[in-house]
């Protein structure tokens, strides 16, 4: 179940456990609720993460055709071999 669904059955279950006066319904809920809102952050860091290491990854690689372009234009083999090996771990590191 997802952290939002686990949230929103925590909540009910909590809501009718102190409605009806049963406080093992009530701290159920309240648990399923908490577990909800550790996971719904958790996946939420996940996206995070996951969005900046593609974005560092296009930066590497746009950098690396940069790198390579410039070692080109001056004549620099080096350079462009650097240039080429960071565009490729970059343009690697975006299809993981």
């Amino acid at each position: 179940m997802s952290g939002l669904g686990n949230q929103v059955k925590g909540a009910v279950k909590e809501t009718l456990g102190k409605f009806t006066g049963n406080d093992n319904k009530e701290q159920e809920g309240h648990e399923q609720r908490a577990q909800g809102v550790g996971e719904q952050q958790l996946n939420q860091q996940q996206d995070n993460s996951s969005t900046g290491n593609k974005a560092s990854s296009g930066m590497r690689e746009a950098g690396g055709a940069v790198k390579e372009n410039v070692g080109q234009a001056v004549g620099n083999q080096d350079m462009q071999d650097a240039g080429r090996q960071a565009r490729a771990q970059g343009k690697g590191e975006q299809q993981l």
